[in-house]
């Protein structure tokens, strides 16, 4: 039970690692269809993984798969963790938000369509997920999950709440991306900015949350 629990932090901190080394990775080689070097106030995060405009796309695009399948057994994890009947509402959300960030890099930019549907299924599903384990930790008296665990929810929630709801169609964006001549990008894009705000707290989130199963687990031994 030990070692199947140990599994939780580790696919956390594996899910998280791999998706930022990837855009990482991809950002430092990054050159636009106008030349200019990445920048996260003004590029989406998709387009890291844009093939034939960034140099390192299948880097980023199998880190992201990588990273998105383990944040699955993560969240898996967790529903196992949580038990109770809210637990196969957890999954289904855990799961959905898992396969659908892993099906981001298998339907790049290039298939904008589809990248899209997937792109927004993650986003959707990232946020009912996060708010479940937050409400979760606030109606039980969990040890091992302190009540200000429920507040780090907050963070990643609202990131997505505001990106989801407050956000120009990025159907709109694409077409213009790939005609730079026709399309003068801002210094400052609000909602590639937020894109990334969002990602940035899920990553923290998932690793906050690792950090304490895994200190619950050294207790036990």
């Amino acid at each position: 039970m030990k070692k199947s629990v140990g599994i939780i932090p580790l696919s956390g901190f594996m899910g998280a690692g791999l998706i930022a080394a990837g855009a990482l990775i991809a950002a430092v080689a990054y050159r636009g269809s106008a030349g200019e070097s990445y920048c996260i106030l003004n590029h989406f995060i998709s387009e890291l993984g844009d093939v034939g405009v960034s140099r390192l796309a299948g880097v980023f695009n199998v880190f992201l798969i990588a990273g998105a399948l383990c944040l699955t057994v993560f969240l898996v994890g967790l529903a196992r963790l949580i038990g109770g009947r809210i637990m196969y509402l957890f999954l289904l959300t855990g799961l959905v938000t898992g396969i659908s960030g892993a099906l981001v890099g298998i339907f790049p930019m290039n298939h904008l369509k589809p990248h899209l549907i997937v792109a927004m299924l993650f986003f959707d599903s990232a946020m009912i997920t996060i708010i479940l384990f937050s409400v979760w930790v606030i109606l039980t008296r969990h040890k091992v999950h302190p009540r200000w665990l429920a507040l780090m929810g907050l963070m990643p929630a609202a990131c997505l709440f505001s990106f989801i709801f407050l956000r120009k169609p990025i159907s709109e964006h694409g077409p213009l991306l790939a005609i730079p001549e026709h399309f003068t990008r801002p210094d400052f894009w609000p909602t590639a900015a937020m894109e990334w705000s969002v990602l940035i707290s899920i990553l923290t989130w998932v690793i906050v949350v690792a950090l304490t199963i895994r200190k619950e687990v050294r207790c036990r031994t």
